[in-house]
């Protein structure tokens, strides 16, 4: 008596067999229609939307790879890899607490993480310098580091991800 009363609770709440959404197996990504109503219908899992914000990001950093010479694309591609990696390290940290709202987070948390991060580099860099200076280190001295300059926002975006990744693991 008790299990069948127990389900039509559950029927009346819409929560029995039959009565959530039935989530998508695959992705639209050639039907704007298609994604519009899933979107609407709440179809999308959180692995789905990632998915898609992944693919995006892909898209919209390829372009940095028509420029330039060998050494130039080999920093794009490495710069590319960490963004990837950085993003799919973070979505997992989301995974792994409650799997809600990763893009929205994301970008919630990217931007304290950018500006602040940004601002100790800056820092940092101001010290570094001002100790060059400080210390009246030759022009041939720090020519012998500016090609390591060109790691630097390689360095920026590992600590942006990194910064991001626990304030997700936070949550």
């Amino acid at each position: 008596m008790d299990q069948r009363f127990t389900n039509l609770n559950l029927i009346h709440l819409g929560q029995f067999r039959g009565g959530q959404k039935k989530k998508e197996k695959y992705m639209n990504i050639f039907s704007l229609k298609k994604t519009t109503m899933s979107i609407k219908d709440n179809k999308l899992t959180e692995n789905k939307k990632f998915l898609y914000f992944f693919i995006f990001s892909m898209g919209t950093m390829a372009p940095a790879f028509l420029k330039g010479n060998e050494t130039e694309i080999a920093y794009d591609i490495a710069y590319y890899l960490i963004a990837l990696t950085g993003l799919m390290f973070c979505f997992f940290s989301n995974k792994n607490n409650d799997n809600n709202n990763f893009i929205e987070r994301f970008v919630i948390l990217s931007i304290p993480s950018y500006i602040s991060s940004l601002f100790y580099f800056v820092f940092l860099s101001c010290i570094i310098f001002g100790g060059f200076l400080l210390f009246d280190i030759k022009v041939d001295n720090i020519n012998y580091f500016l090609p390591y300059l060109n790691a630097l926002p390689h360095l920026v975006c590992v600590f942006i991800y990194i910064r991001i990744y626990c304030a997700l693991k936070l949550i």
